[in-house]
């Protein structure tokens, strides 16, 4: 009876510590497969970069705190190299947008680069943003409603 008790205590053990393992963010956990992007000219400037790569909209860290964490490594992988999640960006637009939320991006943006700040194609970006996270059941808790509403998107 001690002996079941104890294998079964270690059982819920290992399970506690292989969840809370399994959950926390890891980057490499989308095993997105890069590739060339198909336009020198960067989504957010409309403008030639100087250097471009791919950007994701909706980024790995944002889909992982909006519900992504609860999904296998294949969804995660199928997540990452959706190309509708996929725009050219100028190097240093992908640096400034990083993972951040639309509304956080244009008020990063605003703060660095000054009041002249803007993205070109702001409810383009919003709405390839809102449907990604639609399609993949993500939740908008993290969003200001307001940038979504200017759009004329309810979240």
């Amino acid at each position: 009876m001690v002996f079941l008790y104890k294998l079964i205590l270690l059982i819920v053990l290992i399970s506690i510590f292989s969840t809370s393992y399994a959950r926390s963010y890891n980057r490499d956990n989308f095993n997105y497969h890069s590739y060339k992007a198909y336009s020198a000219v960067g989504f957010y400037t409309e403008i030639n970069c100087a250097a471009v790569d791919i950007d994701h909209i909706v980024s790995f860290s944002d889909a992982y705190h909006s519900g992504a964490s609860d999904w296998s490594d294949f969804k995660k992988t199928i997540f990452a190299n959706d190309r509708k999640n996929h725009v050219p960006a100028c190097e240093y637009m992908r640096n400034l947008k990083a993972d951040l939320t639309p509304a956080k991006f244009l008020q990063k943006g605003i703060e660095e680069q000054g009041e002249g700040f803007k993205i070109i194609p702001m409810c383009e970006y919003v709405s390839k943003y809102h449907d990604i996270k639609t399609k993949y059941s993500l939740s908008f808790g993290n969003n200001n409603k307001l940038t979504f509403a200017d759009c004329g998107l309810a979240i």
